[in-house]
């Protein structure tokens, strides 16, 4: 992933492949050890991310591909909870608030 912000709770991304500019949203739920992502458009779904399938509107292949791959080792290696940009079945799935997420 490219430029980033990071404080102790929060690492905002600044990712350049669906649009010229995306944020992506890493969380860190304090005194948990956890760590949430919030993909936005930088995967729509987790069809997207396990396929490598790319939306048929983007910026840039290569730069989105390697951002899923980034994404994809957070999830798969890095333990983290991905909240996908635009993932209906997802969504269903997702307790809503007041009750926590993790």
């Amino acid at each position: 992933m490219s430029d980033a912000i990071d404080t102790s709770l929060i690492r905002a991304y600044w990712e350049r492949e669906h649009l010229a500019e995306s944020i992506i949203d890493a969380l860190r739920a304090a005194g948990k050890g956890a760590q949430v992502v919030c993909a936005s458009d930088a995967c729509y779904t987790r069809e997207n991310m396990d396929r490598d399938v790319l939306p048929n509107i983007l910026w840039n292949p290569s730069v989105m591909r390697d951002s899923l791959a980034a994404l994809r080792k957070l999830r798969d290696q890095g333990g983290a909870t991905m909240f996908y940009g635009h993932d209906p079945a997802q969504w269903e799935t997702i307790p809503r608030a007041p009750a926590p997420v993790l």
